[in-house]
């Protein structure tokens, strides 16, 4: 292959980090490729995998023990293999209006076996959204927000102990919006961490990230795992590149994943970049 290849490895009681740098001279498209088609990294597998047919049956008493205990018991088919698993459902906080469409959202939610924990206001409506959808794939969101962003503090305080413990917590930028509802939500990230789950934020739009630059500062510091595309990590960056950036938050211990759509994906964990996708330079980072 042409080009240099250099090698450093640094030992660290107990853990090591190893970084290859690779200079490229000459005939950079050919060896392009041959990068493109590493199959694995350390552990990693990198490669892709055939669709799989995957059926799932749920048991539960006749009295609906387990449901009613949030706890789904588990057969899943895959291929020839059957897997008994138990979980727990997954847990929502939130805020609708007393009308029909927040008792719709609530039934939904239950629907689907998902632990809802939704606060009724009598002063604002359910909020709702209307998303146009181009036949690129390109989408617009018009939102009214109405009962959601009234959710407080002590709301959220109340139906986290309500709800127990979680492995993770997630956040959604778009809740940081306005207030008082930022602030159950950042109070919501500091709980989970107390608890000992890891808390997963997602910024959601990168004009938000530049209308309240703080405030998301702030959401980033308390969580464990950042979910960002790649126009909102730019921004977080703040003239950094965005590798330099999401390097430094992986040193502090935090996984960093940035989403570039069909391009694929990059992970930061602590240090180690792992890349699928990304063919096209323009969301390179």
């Amino acid at each position: 292959m042409d080009g240099a290849l250099t090698h450093k490895r640094v030992e660290i009681p107990r853990l090591f980090e190893s970084e290859i740098a690779l200079v490229i001279r000459d005939n950079g498209e050919h060896i392009a490729k041959e990068l493109a088609g590493i199959t694995s990294i350390l552990e990693y597998d990198l490669k892709s995998r055939p669709p799989q047919e995957i059926h799932d049956i749920y048991y539960d008493t006749k009295q609906g023990s387990l449901r009613n205990k949030q706890i789904n018991l588990r057969v899943r088919k895959i291929d020839n293999a059957l897997l008994l698993s138990s979980k727990s459902n997954p847990r929502r906080i939130g805020k609708a209006g007393q009308d029909p469409f927040g008792t719709a959202y609530l039934r939904d939610l239950e629907s689907l076996r998902v632990a809802a924990r939704v606060e009724f206001d009598e002063s604002a409506s359910t909020g709702f959204v209307i998303s146009l959808v181009e036949p690129e794939g390109h989408r617009t969101m018009l939102v009214s927000r109405g009962a959601t962003d009234n959710l407080g503090q002590q709301e959220v305080k109340s139906n986290l102990q309500k709800l127990g413990p979680a492995k993770f917590v997630y956040l959604s930028g778009y809740s940081l919006l306005n207030l008082p509802q930022r602030e159950a939500v950042l109070e919501a990230g500091r709980i989970g961490r107390g608890n000992g789950s890891g808390v997963v934020f997602d910024p959601g739009s990168a004009n938000l990230v530049k209308d309240h630059p703080d405030v998301f500062e702030e959401a980033i510091d308390s969580c464990d795992v950042l979910c960002a595309n790649v126009a909102e990590s730019k921004v977080l960056a703040n003239g950094l590149s965005v590798s330099e950036y999401a390097r430094s938050l992986s040193r502090k211990g935090k996984k960093v994943i940035v989403k570039a759509g069909p391009q694929g994906c990059v992970a930061f964990l602590k240090s180690i970049r792992l890349e699928r996708g990304l063919e096209r330079e323009e969301t390179r980072v």
